[in-house]
């Protein structure tokens, strides 16, 4: 291969563009987004109960703490 020869897109690379080709004709009110700390963290989906003041989730090297204010 040369310099000039086009690389071929891996497949994530290609899902990302995929991805980005729907998102970019999307309306704008049909697009949510999600920060990628809650995505890999989630909240928690019950309530974990009155006891418990503070909220902790980690996922690799990301790490989510929910805690209260008084």
């Amino acid at each position: 291969m040369t310099d000039n020869e086009p690389k071929q897109l891996s497949l994530i690379d290609r899902r990302l563009v995929k991805s980005s080709a729907v998102i970019s004709h999307s309306k704008a009110e049909e697009i949510t987004y999600q920060h990628t700390v809650f995505c890999q963290t989630s909240l928690p989906y019950q309530n974990p109960g009155a006891d418990i003041r503070a909220w902790e989730r980690e996922q690799g090297r990301i790490s989510l703490k929910v805690q209260t204010c008084s």
